[in-house]
């Protein structure tokens, strides 16, 4: 198909709601922003004009830690976040039988923060590891890898998963 072809072909879809559904589905996958920056229309982002309940969702923490859910959880609670909105997995154990594929689709994580986990999981498919699956399908909330799990690596990681709207307190 020739550009101009796909030109035609992409705004009469658009013109038909595609348009509308994209923005929505880029919205509840916490990409509008980027997509808008790629468009070159990121001034349209002015301000709290997007709804994104998802934002208020849990926050997954998978991965060996070097400290425990309660410190965790305090540091959290320091930054605004209520406690019961976090779940967390902080032993290989149980990062091996968690099943990643519930979180595919599912409105109810907004991100998952992932430390050092084994690459031998439950439902990671044809990949090498279930980071690199809800990295690579999509539907699943926004990942953010850690080096290891510490009370200052979590910190840094929520401030920047606030500052992209990705989650907020």
């Amino acid at each position: 198909m020739q550009m101009y072809e796909l030109s035609e072909v992409l705004m009469k879809e658009f013109a038909e709601g595609a348009l509308e559904k994209a923005i929505t589905s880029l919205n509840r996958a916490g990409k509008l922003a980027d997509w808008l920056e790629m468009m070159g229309l990121s001034q349209l982002l002015g301000g709290d004009i997007f709804y994104n309940p998802k934002i208020y969702g849990k926050i997954l923490v998978l991965g060996n830690s070097r400290t425990n859910k309660r410190h965790l959880t305090g540091v959290a609670k320091s930054m605004g976040f209520s406690g019961d909105r976090f779940e967390f997995f902080l032993d290989y154990d149980g990062c091996q039988k968690y099943n990643y594929s519930k979180l595919r689709y599912s409105d109810k994580y907004a991100a998952v923060i992932v430390g050092p986990i084994p690459h031998s999981a439950v439902n990671k498919g044809n990949y090498s590891s279930a980071i690199v699956a809800m990295e690579t399908e999509q539907g699943y909330p926004p990942v953010v890898r850690v080096d290891k799990i510490t009370n200052n690596s979590f910190r840094s990681v929520m401030d920047k998963l606030q500052q992209k709207n990705l989650v907020a307190a």
